[in-house]
């Protein structure tokens, strides 16, 4: 079972690739714009950050947010919706699909912090009992980086809820590490069993 489950994934890898690769003027067509629309929105936010208030910076941060968002989803719909027309499919539906998937990017990346905050917090309090404080201040950044690959784990495991969203799959941070168990499972028992 987890062969065959590693297997479609590495399938459903190469053949977005290739996809992506034979149709690239149709992605290139595509992006484009709202490539350019969202580094217009970044530049303003540099430009104006200081100068103009916070309402008006999160009007700006949401309206790139929502680009992001919309982008991601039409990149997702090109390569594993057969027969997607981004300029027939620009309805109600695209812009519900962009809130969803921002609200969900807002989750993933709440759920890294957490991770990453509760583990340095943990370790630091058991190292802190048992060295000084300078001592500790040697080793901060292992700590930190340990804790950090920690997130981008986790980050590993929910992240199939953002193409899930994107094919109007009912999905959830339960449902993606729930689904990612088989394969990362596999691939660290597999690393394990090739360098013993």
């Amino acid at each position: 079972m987890n062969l065959e489950f590693k297997l479609q994934a590495w399938t459903i890898a190469i053949n977005s690739l290739k996809m992506a690769w034979r149709n690239k003027k149709v992605f290139f067509n595509t992006i484009s714009l709202p490539s350019l629309l969202l580094v217009l929105c970044y530049a303003l936010v540099l430009e104006y950050a200081k100068n103009s208030g916070f309402p008006v910076i999160i009007i700006i941060m949401g309206t790139l947010g929502i680009g992001l968002s919309w982008l991601i989803i039409i990149c997702h719909r090109l390569v594993l919706v057969s027969g997607f027309n981004v300029y027939k499919e620009l309805d109600f539906r695209m812009a519900v699909r962009s809130i969803n998937l921002l609200v969900m990017i807002f989750q993933v990346f709440l759920v890294m912090w957490i991770i990453e905050a509760v583990v340095m917090i943990f370790i630091l309090y058991i190292l802190h009992s048992y060295f000084e404080s300078n001592e500790i201040k040697d080793i901060i950044y292992w700590i930190k980086s340990f804790s950090q690959a920690l997130s981008v784990y986790a980050l590993g495991r929910l992240s199939l809820v953002f193409p899930a969203i994107a094919v109007d799959k009912k999905a959830s941070l339960k449902w993606s590490w729930i689904i990612t168990h088989v394969c990362y499972s596999w691939s660290i028992s597999t690393i394990f069993l090739r360098y013993d």
